[in-house]
């Protein structure tokens, strides 16, 4: 059968003006590319992201499965694991109805501070490659186009949209281009998705260099290039470039302003069809070529075969980094289990940003080993919280709809007078984040949106609730006004760095005594030109806001509460470490300094004083620094695993599984003991002044002693060796020497 389709291709190029040219070269909203019918030209579904297929809403959307982090898939290092991944996140996008995966990310561990590093696989650009290569190699099997992103060095979230990076030429090809270059060689992904930092003195998107000239000339690439969203930042410069695709739609930087330009520059409209014949190729090769099939909703597509693929990829990805003793599996005749810790009850499967989506379940480490331990008796203690901001009020809280069922009624009025409802709602929590959840006539407009519901408390005591919003909001309890946030304050890292910093008011509340709760918020004029965190057309222009309400727990008392109980315990389970607030797109993480938050550090080593056989789960797509590491019996870096999460724990923890994870990152003692300590996370520059010395080439270079080495990884398999001989006493160069 003869493919018909590259000449149809050219023909239908040939076929547009200049204008229909133009409106292909950005979305149609936020995550279709624009059709024209009349010219056979169909639309395509973008989907996020690296964990999973998420659908078209970033907060309350269809269920889909949920993957381990891409740090936890790279600590297999199994490149098979990758494959079968990458080819089920291929099937549930499909049941997104999407055709294009923004996915994998693919960026260098440079800092342990990275807050997005927990979606990138390793320090390693060897290993980061072929394992993004195989993941590419799964997802576009299903006829799915991977997205390889954020080319080039988005190793900081901090200020990404404008910072400037400085790496001369070495480092950025053996170090932050090489691993695309692997998977451009070894899987030729269909797309590939610039980042929003600059490089040199040029942003990512109209970079000559890194585009052009590396990777269009050298590596011969010739699929889809596309903008993270919000992240075109020229008009005619990123065209040239080979920029093919800004997103998200409609467009910001071209269109008309597009069209004069190249009406008096034949090299801007010779660029312009170049990129109009790669997006017609990738329709084609996602099999939507004249494809006008009214496209269906979301589908839910839970499979159990998917479900035994994560499973097996979290279990695999857990590190076990200390086992004193072997105290570590459990034995089955465990008397009592304690297990303590801020994220041991917790729902910890991801980070935050695009990575994150509305999972078909969660397991959480008490549940499973509870599950687990049927004949022995398993206890819990918090320990210690670890919030970073209040908790946001759902559901699973108790939150009632005015119509009593479970949840949180939103309203999107036509503009700020609150006179006329566009759309009611109810959603399970009290963060809206409308994105790509607004109603559609309200896209691009000045417009309102409340959020209410029924907070009925389980304990007595103190509460602090707090707010952020994108615009101007205000707060009532009970009617009364509880607090608000002014359209002019200081941005937080908070909706992607678009949402002001969270205002706190503790009040005092009852158990059993229902509390009216309503919020209204405002879409945001302009972006506030004062805010530390640059804007983005993107995200800044949406209702946005976020309601939370946390229990005022004496921390010393939960220490004491935990210590005592360890006293009397076989063995205790910490399960300790970060969550999708601290790790997260948008922001890195200066305010840890590598450090466990709040008092988990605390909470850890006074248990180790009562009770030795202490087992450390530590949750982070981090190193984290460990000054109890001589103090406890075992440490586990579990990752964020996903749904399964909770399950792979227990296998580990039970022995049911022999742990087989490696470090892909290594782990320093110190913040100080970093590669870049003193050159990541400023504001407007960056320099990469280690040059190729990042990570492990750091440390064997410059005889700096990790806490664990990357590739370092127990199990509790136990290996001896006798009567070793050698067949020479000297190996000289090119000969070899037997060992018997």
């Amino acid at each position: 059968m003869i493919d018909t389709v590259p000449n149809e291709i050219e023909s239908t190029l040939e076929s547009l003006t200049l204008a229909e040219k133009v409106s292909l070269l950005a979305g149609k909203d936020f995550w279709r590319t624009q059709e024209i019918e009349a010219k056979g030209i169909a639309t395509v579904k973008t989907t996020d992201g690296p964990s999973g297929a998420r659908g078209g809403q970033f907060l309350h959307g269809c269920k889909a499965a949920f993957f381990p982090s891409g740090v936890s898939m790279a600590a297999t290092f199994d490149v098979d694991a990758l494959y079968s991944c990458g080819r089920a996140i291929g099937q549930e996008a499909l049941s997104k109805q999407a055709s294009v995966l923004l996915a994998p990310t693919t960026c260098i561990h440079r800092s342990p501070l990275g807050g997005r590093n927990f979606e990138s696989y390793s320090e390693d650009p060897f290993l980061s490659g072929k394992l993004a290569a195989s993941f590419i190699n799964g997802v576009q099997t299903e006829n799915v186009a991977a997205t390889i992103k954020h080319y080039v060095a988005n190793e900081q979230e901090t200020t990404r949209f404008t910072v400037d990076e400085k790496i001369d030429e070495r480092a950025l090809r053996e170090i932050y281009l090489s691993p695309f270059e692997i998977a451009v060689k070894e899987s030729k992904p269909w797309c590939l998705m610039t980042s929003y930092n600059m490089i040199n003195g040029a942003h990512a998107d109209c970079n000559n260099f890194t585009l052009n000239q590396v990777l269009r000339d050298e590596w011969q690439y010739d699929g889809v290039v596309m903008s993270d969203w919000g992240g075109t930042n020229s008009v005619v410069e990123s065209v040239l470039a080979t920029l093919d695709l800004e997103m998200p739609g409609p467009t910001q930087k071209r269109g008309d302003l597009l069209v004069q330009k190249a009406q008096q520059q034949p090299e801007l409209q010779a660029a312009i069809n170049d990129s109009v014949r790669r997006l017609l190729t990738l329709i084609s090769r996602v099999g939507k070529w004249r494809d006008f099939t009214a496209e269906k909703s979301e589908k839910a597509a839970q499979r159990d075969d998917h479900t035994r693929i994560i499973r097996q990829a979290a279990v695999d990805g857990i590190v076990l980094l200390k086992n004193d003793n072997t105290t570590l599996p459990i034995p089955e005749s465990t008397r009592s289990i304690l297990v303590i810790g801020p994220n041991a009850d917790a729902e910890v499967a991801g980070g935050g940003g695009s990575a994150n989506l509305n999972p078909y379940y969660m397991t959480t480490p008490l549940a499973s080993v509870k599950e687990r331990f049927k004949n022995s008796e398993v206890k819990y203690e918090l320990g210690c919280t670890s919030f970073k901001n209040t908790e946001i009020l759902s559901v699973d809280r108790g939150c009632q709809s005015a119509s009593g069922e479970p949840g949180v009624d939103v309203v999107f009025y036509k503009d700020k007078s609150l006179d006329e409802i566009v759309e009611a709602k109810v959603q399970p929590s009290t963060w809206l984040f409308a994105v790509d959840g607004i109603p559609k006539v309200l896209l691009g407009t000045k417009c309102a949106a409340s959020i209410s519901t029924t907070f009925t408390p389980d304990k007595s005591g103190e509460y602090t609730f707090g707010l952020s919003s994108i615009g101007s909001s205000m707060c009532k309890l009970d009617g009364n006004e509880l607090m608000k946030v002014k359209a002019d304050a200081v941005r937080s890292e908070l909706m992607m760095t678009m949402a002001s910093v969270e205002i706190a008011q503790t009040v005092t509340l009852e158990a059993g005594t229902p509390y009216k709760l309503e919020v209204v918020t405002f879409s945001a004029d302009s972006a506030n030109p004062d805010s530390p965190m640059p804007h983005n057309e993107a995200f800044s222009r949406a209702p946005g806001v976020r309601l939370g309400c946390t229990f005022n727990h004496d921390s010393d008392s939960l220490i004491a509460s935990a210590v005592q109980a360890a006293r009397f315990a076989d063995y205790v389970v910490a399960v300790v470490g970060l969550n999708n607030e601290w790790e997260s797109e948008g922001h890195d993480m200066q305010d840890t300094q590598m450090e466990l938050p709040g008092l988990q550090n605390r909470l850890i080593s006074e248990v180790a004083k009562v009770n030795k056989k202490i087992v450390v789960c530590n949750q982070s797509g981090v190193a984290l620094a460990m000054p109890w590491v001589n103090e406890v019996g075992a440490i586990m870096q579990c990752w964020y695993q996903g749904m399964e999460m909770g399950n792979a724990i227990a296998d580990i923890l039970s022995g049911d599984a022999n742990p087989s994870g490696k470090l892909p990152v290594s782990f320093p003692r110190a913040l100080k003991d970093t590669p870049c300590y003193s050159n990541f996370g400023h504001k407007h520059m960056v320099a990469y002044e280690e040059g190729i010395y990042v990570g492990y080439r750091f440390y064997d270079t410059k005889n700096v002693e990790p806490l664990f080495a990357f590739g370092h990884g127990l199990s509790y398999s136990s290996f001896r060796y006798y009567d070793l001989s050698l067949s020479g006493d000297v190996l000289e160069k090119d000969h070899t020497i037997t060992v018997s």
